[in-house]
């Protein structure tokens, strides 16, 4: 009816900040913590005697149930009481992770069909204590795969601090439960919104100060858990590959999920020129690619070649009109050379005829 397989131990961190009013305190808001270093841990102890495993895994048809046991240590000295309640699983919509939901939120999924004989247990100092839960698939609950948890909440209010600003912590552990229901399974993966967020400050060309955030979207539309790995690289215009990322690995992308992946910050850009991002995500059967562009304008050099240019323009046009008025001088002083002709009547240029003889008056 059921298997029992390798997971993880979930241990998750949400942490909550209220926001700062003036001259008023501002109500907490409750978040997860890591129980790490807490001194309890919470594990599965399989009803069947099978090796214990860091999660559960079932295969049940609708209507069938599965049954199974959870152990709680305490590792403290003193009594410890904590809060039982079963979750829906979700992915954290920064990092991707594996995350179960908080007590007060409405579950549709795993965390509807789960059922466990306690909603708080008391465990002394340095004992364990177990539970058992139920996982019932509801009628007509659709072929695919679905995950969520049992999570044991310290109910301890741990609120470090006081003031203004509050921040409510609360320290919580989980163990996931994976469920599939037989049927038609569609591994189905969408690429989109591939994005370069860029900053090019004015001296960027000069400093090296640029920088490129990346991001795109991952969605799971299908009806399975899907596992991906991601590669971006960044080409120039020439072809060169000037930036290659990491491979980002997306673990457990659940069923209905949207995820925005984004890559480190792309520090100190290159100088100039187009630069071609190309994403390529295989999850499952699938590969996947998608691209998008971006210009580094290095403006610091734009403007100072402007002003060269400008510079060599001003004076080719200031030697111009100096040749202009040297060669409008020499036309004017030529002019004024050639105004009068020995031998002629002064203002013209008629000739005086020469005469034969001197002929005395009468």
């Amino acid at each position: 009816m059921h298997r029992i397989e390798r997971s993880v131990l979930l241990r998750a961190v949400l942490a909550a900040v209220a926001a700062l009013a003036a001259l008023a305190a501002v109500p907490s808001a409750p978040a997860f913590a890591a129980s790490s270093g807490t001194g309890w841990t919470m594990t599965p102890l399989p009803v069947d005697g099978s090796p214990v495993p860091d999660s559960f895994h079932y295969d049940l048809a609708p209507g069938q149930s599965a049954s199974d046991r959870l152990a709680l240590a305490n590792g403290t000295p003193d009594p410890l009481t904590f809060l039982i309640y079963s979750a829906d699983a979700s992915n954290a919509p920064a990092s991707g992770a594996f995350a179960l939901s908080l007590p007060d939120q409405a579950t549709h999924g795993v965390g509807s069909w789960t059922t466990t004989t306690v909603h708080t247990l008391t465990v002394p100092g340095l004992q364990v204590a177990s539970f058992p839960f139920t996982v019932t698939v509801p009628a007509g609950a659709a072929p695919g795969e679905y995950a969520g948890g049992v999570v044991a909440l310290d109910s301890a209010d741990q609120n470090p601090g006081s003031g203004r600003v509050h921040v409510r912590v609360l320290s919580g552990v989980g163990v996931r439960i994976y469920v599939l229901v037989p049927g038609p399974v569609h591994p189905r993966l969408k690429l989109e919104k591939v994005t370069a967020h860029v900053v090019v400050p004015f001296l960027a060309s000069i400093t090296g100060s640029g920088r490129a955030l990346i991001t795109f979207q991952l969605s799971n539309t299908g009806n399975t858990l899907i596992y991906a790995t991601a590669n971006v690289e960044v080409v120039d215009g020439r072809g060169r590959t000037v930036k290659r990322f990491a491979p980002k690995v997306i673990e457990s992308l659940l069923p209905g999920a949207r995820l925005t992946v984004s890559e480190p910050v792309w520090n100190q850009l290159p100088i100039a020129g187009p630069q071609h991002v190309h994403v390529e995500v295989t999850g499952g059967p699938q590969r996947l690619t998608g691209e998008t562009q971006f210009w580094v304008v290095p403006w610091a050099l734009i403007v100072v070649g402007a002003v060269v240019v400008l510079a060599v323009v001003l004076a080719v046009v200031l030697l111009l009109m100096r040749r202009r008025r040297h060669r409008a001088s020499s036309r004017r002083r030529d002019s004024d050379a050639g105004g009068v002709t020995t031998g002629g009547r002064a203002g013209t240029d008629e000739e005086v005829p020469e005469a034969d003889a001197i002929v005395p008056d009468p």
